[in-house]
Formats: C-alpha cells, structure tokens, sequence
C-alpha cells in the first residue's frame, strides 16, 4: 500500500514522499515536486509490482551490457568446458559490448539488436 508524505525542507520548498510496502515485496520510494505526479506514480508503480514488472525495471536501469558481460564473463565462463568455447564466447560477447556496451539494459530493444546485426552483415 502507498503511502504519501508532504515534506517541507527548510527554505519552504514542498516535497512528497511516497513510500510503497506490499507484502512479499521490498519496499520502494521515490519524492515529488507535485502531489499528483506523486500519486500517479505510487498507482503505476503499485500496478507493476503486482505484475512483476517493476523491480525487473529497476535493477535493468542502473545496468548496463557491459556490467552484464563483464559479470558474466567472471563468473560464468569458466564453466564451459573446452578452451575454443570459451574463446569464441568471449569474442561474441565482445563484439556485443563494442557496439552496445553502453546502453542500459532497459533501453535494449529486439530493434536495437536486429540493426546491429544488420550493420554487421552488410558491413
């Protein structure tokens, strides 16, 4: 359920802070300028986690492919079992990171990947 609080700092400015606990999830909060953007975000939000959609969000926009590769190359590579594997893994997934390695995984797109795999071929 969310909760909205009106906050006054110092110099007089208003802010609203809503905070969101439902059970079985973590709790959320952001703050406001505006009351009703406050309230339409704590019913959005509201929403999405009740779908599962929103702390999936949340974590793909603070990462980005490259954090993703890396990660996955420190701690999942060594799993595959014959050294050409891991060579032709890690050569793809370099390939990947120097054209998209600075995109934030929310912002990759099925279209994003086919036009670089467009590039690709035609290039």
């Amino acid at each position: 359920m969310a909760q909205i609080k009106k906050r006054e700092n110092k110099a007089g400015e208003i802010t609203y802070l809503v905070r969101i606990r439902l059970k079985g999830y973590p709790e959320t909060s952001k703050t406001f300028q505006r009351l009703t953007d406050a309230k339409e975000w704590a019913a959005q939000t509201e929403t999405d986690i009740r779908r599962g959609l929103y702390f999936r969000n949340v974590e793909a926009e603070k990462h980005t492919l490259k954090e993703l590769v890396d990660r996955y190359l420190f701690e999942e590579l060594d799993h595959l079992k014959s050294k050409d594997d891991k060579q032709k893994r890690t050569m793809q997934l370099e390939w990947w990171v120097s054209h998209l390695g600075a995109y934030r995984l929310c912002d990759i797109t099925a279209s994003l990947l086919r036009g670089c795999l467009k590039s690709f071929s035609s290039g």
